[in-house]
């Protein structure tokens, strides 16, 4: 299996999502940043939040699986919550005034649904069993078949989130995760045999560390 690259058709998709998490308050559609509403929600026990017409008033927040109808009336009275409507979740006790749309999983990126949308947990997609996540972005991945490390071992299985990791058979070079007969690699030389090894990196990605052997005499 080669490097993983992005079909022509996907590239849109992909720089939109490198776009939101680069810019996330100029996309449509998006929760606004809650920063300041935070700060202002610091001055009341945790819990509760600041009345956004009376500053000496604090409201209970709304329950996980609701969200904010109407602010509590007065000191001591209760918030006014309403579950979230089918199609929509909220994962945390909150005072949004909507609920948040749950996510679909990208087909077009060979996801899987693993568990459905409930009024307080978002979808949670994933990949098909022998396939591992590539993350084109923090929130944006695709899937991929972990690599059966033909005319080698396995050195590390595949996981969630990383492809297996592969040490190539001696007269074998590993090039792309793949280990390629020496015929067809131009380091490997009449009278030399290649063994190639692997090491993970901070990204998850294989580098490849080439050591050239001088055949034993026959």
């Amino acid at each position: 299996m080669g490097l993983s690259t992005v079909p022509d058709l996907l590239l849109p998709l992909v720089l939109l999502e490198l776009l939101v998490g680069i810019y996330p308050s100029g996309v449509i559609g998006l929760v606004p940043h809650l920063g300041d509403r935070e700060k202002r929600d610091s001055v009341c026990p945790q819990g509760k939040y600041i009345h956004p017409q009376n500053n000496s008033i604090c409201c209970t927040k709304c329950h996980k699986g609701t969200y904010l109808y109407n602010d509590c009336p007065g000191p001591g009275q209760d918030t006014d919550c309403r579950e979230c409507e089918s199609g929509s979740f909220t994962a945390s006790e909150n005072h949004l005034r909507h609920c948040l749309s749950c996510s679909k999983c990208r087909k077009e990126m060979g996801q899987v649904e693993i568990s459905s949308c409930t009024v307080d947990r978002d979808t949670v997609c994933g990949c098909r069993k022998n396939q591992y996540r590539h993350y084109w972005s923090e929130n944006l991945f695709q899937c991929f078949n972990c690599s059966l490390c033909l005319n080698g071992t396995v050195h590390l299985s595949c996981q969630e989130k990383q492809n297996t990791v592969c040490t190539c058979h001696a007269g074998f070079f590993l090039r792309e995760n793949e280990c390629v007969s020496c015929s067809k690699v131009l380091l490997c030389h009449p009278g030399w045999n290649a063994v190639a090894r692997s090491r993970l990196t901070a990204t998850s990605a294989s580098q490849v560390q080439a050591i050239l052997l001088p055949q034993p005499p026959k």
